[in-house]
């Protein structure tokens, strides 16, 4: 079970629609499908069904949906506790090269990282911007 799954189900049980918590958790509609497929077939016990108006939980869906809460509250409170355990030196340090060409650099990818910083507040990004011109050089030989 994986905490995205609880998310998605949360969601489910406030919109009633697939489409629209696809949307609003800005994954693919197949794929919360799956998830949450995933998520009933691991509990062994249907926690939905589809009808023309939506999607509506069943009884165990609901409690499901009920523990879901409890679940990510409890680990929200213990990521408060962690942080003041939290320091320069502890975090994790990786780095992450990517290339691009200008166009997708001033464009779509500031939009990734806009992204990945909000989803990860403790993430580092140092960006650097290297434009590598390659010139050919011919030289015509005049007899």
């Amino acid at each position: 079970m994986r905490t995205e799954e609880l998310y998605y189900l949360i969601d489910l049980a406030k919109t009633k629609s697939i489409n629209r918590t696809a949307e609003r958790v800005h994954i693919s509609q197949p794929a919360i499908s799956k998830s949450l497929n995933k998520l009933e077939a691991e509990l062994g016990v249907k926690l939905f069904f589809r009808s023309y108006q939506g999607v509506y939980l069943t009884e165990a869906g609901e409690l499901v949906v009920e523990m879901a809460h409890e679940i990510l509250n409890t680990i929200d409170k213990y990521k408060v506790k962690l942080n003041a355990f939290l320091d320069e030196s502890s975090l994790l340090s990786e780095n992450l090269s990517i290339s691009a060409v200008p166009a997708i650099s001033n464009g779509i990818l500031l939009d990734i990282f806009f992204i990945i910083i909000r989803l990860n507040r403790f993430l580092i990004v140092r960006a650097s911007v290297n434009y590598i011109f390659i010139f050919i050089n011919a030289k015509a030989a005049i007899t």
